[in-house]
């Protein structure tokens, strides 16, 4: 079936435009090279899960400047801002459903005490790693049951109509005080 993803970044480059790779699971490569701000592109895919990999990669420990207590004053990175498949725009809760996984550089690791394996929510790649987000096709069918609201009651035993709950609410009005 045929796919659109469409990617929305900002970009840190002033020390050097960043690098990435978007791939679709581990196999197909979309997109490898100097960040853009606007990704778009259409493909084929098919029926089942999948995982949409954003990589940043080939930052250096000179990709970044410091104050003189430590705080970045400027930064090579990518900003995930937007991410639309099929047309269907995620929204901010989704988007943060995606995990980056970083590497750390050594002389960053040397510095902290104790760094996550992964980073959920976070859509902003100061460090090499790799963004994921796990989605299924078709995607349309699989995005409306991920936002329908309420309790999923379908195929249960338990099933309600407009005309169930007038005859409860009917039940319990016509019940005599105890």
């Amino acid at each position: 079936m045929q796919i659109s993803l469409d990617i929305g970044f900002t970009i840190g480059s002033e020390l050097g435009m960043p690098n990435i790779k978007i791939l679709i699971d581990d196999y197909v490569v979309l997109y490898e090279g100097p960040a853009v701000e606007k990704f778009s592109r259409q493909f084929d895919l098919n029926d089942g899960e999948h995982e949409l990999k954003i990589v940043h990669y080939g930052k250096t420990d000179q990709d970044h400047v410091l104050d003189k207590d430590g705080s970045i004053l400027v930064d090579k990175f990518v900003n995930i801002d937007t991410i639309t498949i099929d047309g269907i725009a995620l929204t901010d809760r989704e988007l943060h459903k995606g995990e980056f996984w970083p590497v750390y550089s050594l002389s960053y690791v040397e510095d902290m005490q104790e760094l996550p394996e992964s980073i959920c929510p976070n859509l902003y790649l100061g460090h090499n790693g790799t963004w994921r987000y796990r989605f299924f096709a078709p995607f349309t069918e699989w995005v409306i049951r991920e936002r329908k609201q309420g309790p999923q009651l379908d195929n249960t035993i338990f099933k309600s109509s407009q005309q169930i709950l007038e005859d409860a609410k009917n039940f319990f009005k016509d019940m005599p005080d105890l």
